[in-house]
């Protein structure tokens, strides 16, 4: 199984949001990180499904599901 890591600002970001909707919605905050977590898993796993946008960074893909983007950048 392959590796991901999550930066510090992504860290911090994915906290503020489950926090944020954990005040109206724990259920929904709960949900988002695991959906945040299996995503990642799958584009560690499948680096290749994301489109890619070297023209902005190398190496970096992005993954859209349920309204989210998710953003990758491979190593």
């Amino acid at each position: 199984m392959a590796k991901y890591q999550f930066s510090e600002d992504a860290i911090k970001d994915i906290n503020e949001i489950c926090d944020y909707l954990a005040k109206n919605n724990p259920r929904s905050a709960s949900n988002l990180f695991d959906a945040i977590r299996q995503k990642c898993k799958l584009l560690s796993n499948f680096p290749n499904l994301g489109k890619s946008y070297t023209e902005i960074r190398p190496n970096l893909r992005v993954f859209f599901s349920q309204r989210l983007y998710y953003f990758l950048l491979c190593s």
